[in-house]
């Protein structure tokens, strides 16, 4: 088990759940919306900013830092567990904050 994770991920569990661990250690909550717009220059104008919107939450979705800080903000109790180092991934910490939803009859 530890030989094909290694060849496919690059990581063992143990290392997978270290460096998740760490990461939440590191964690600053995402801002909110308003805390966001109090300081865009173009918001305050009434300028139009969202030229790329889409293309920026597509990334920002399933990027790791992305996830961590939602979860600092928004669920405190799994940013424990995953200093803890209850969490394999930080797909697995959005999962259970419910950041992050499975399709249905689908694995992911």
């Amino acid at each position: 088990m530890v030989a094909r994770l290694l060849a496919e991920i690059g990581e063992t569990a143990a290392s997978s759940t270290a460096a998740v661990a760490a990461r939440a250690e590191q964690a600053q909550p995402q801002r909110t919306f308003k805390e966001a717009m109090a300081g865009n220059k173009n918001a305050a104008k009434g300028e139009n900013s969202s030229d790329n919107i889409t293309a920026v939450l597509a990334k920002r979705v399933t990027d790791p830092d992305y996830l961590t800080a939602r979860i600092a903000r928004d669920r405190p109790d799994i940013l424990a567990r995953m200093k803890a180092g209850i969490f394999p991934s930080v797909r697995a910490a959005a999962k259970a904050a419910g950041l992050l939803h499975v399709p249905y009859g689908g694995q992911g």
